[in-house]
């Protein structure tokens, strides 16, 4: 049972590592670094990552192919950077009987989990739930692109005059 429960947030956490992995690839892109949109430098706490992230998607001078979809995945992504931040920090424990586990995770910060419990309880069927909706939020945020930048040096097919022609 105690597997169950370390192996749900290891996963949790994985996938919440991959949005911050593609968060900073955009921060590297030559796109932002040259827009002068990230005034600063890279963000070091994940939720600053993301607030750098939303307010990119927001300026005036769109980075990214989809701005208003990338605002959207990120509203819907931060309840569960909330939740990271808790899972990462809660001790757990695992109880069991008539055959169902349970995981119990405390915060020892206090009360930040939803509605103001220092406990959450999960089923492993309510944390697969979980996982599957954040998995499919991570593939849906992982897969939005920074635009692509003009190369003015582009080279252009050859006209009938370089082709040789009249």
């Amino acid at each position: 049972m105690c597997k169950e429960g370390h192996a749900f947030r290891g996963e949790y956490l994985h996938h919440c590592s991959q949005v911050e992995a593609w968060a900073v690839a955009v921060f590297s892109n030559n796109l932002v670094v040259e827009s002068g949109l990230l005034r600063k430098r890279m963000p070091h706490l994940f939720g600053q990552k993301l607030k750098a992230i939303a307010d990119l998607a927001g300026a005036p001078s769109p980075v990214f192919s989809r701005p208003k979809r990338v605002s959207e995945l990120l509203e819907k992504f931060q309840p569960y950077a909330a939740l990271r931040a808790d899972l990462a920090h809660a001790t757990m424990v695992s109880a069991g009987s008539n055959g169902q586990s349970i995981f119990a995770f405390d915060n020892p910060n206090g009360p930040r989990l939803p509605l103001g419990r220092e406990r959450m309880w999960l089923t492993p069927s309510e944390a697969l739930g979980l996982l599957s909706e954040l998995k499919q939020l991570t593939k849906e945020i992982c897969d939005q692109k920074v635009r692509a930048k003009a190369n003015p040096s582009s080279p252009r097919p050859p006209g009938p005059a370089a082709a040789g022609g009249p």
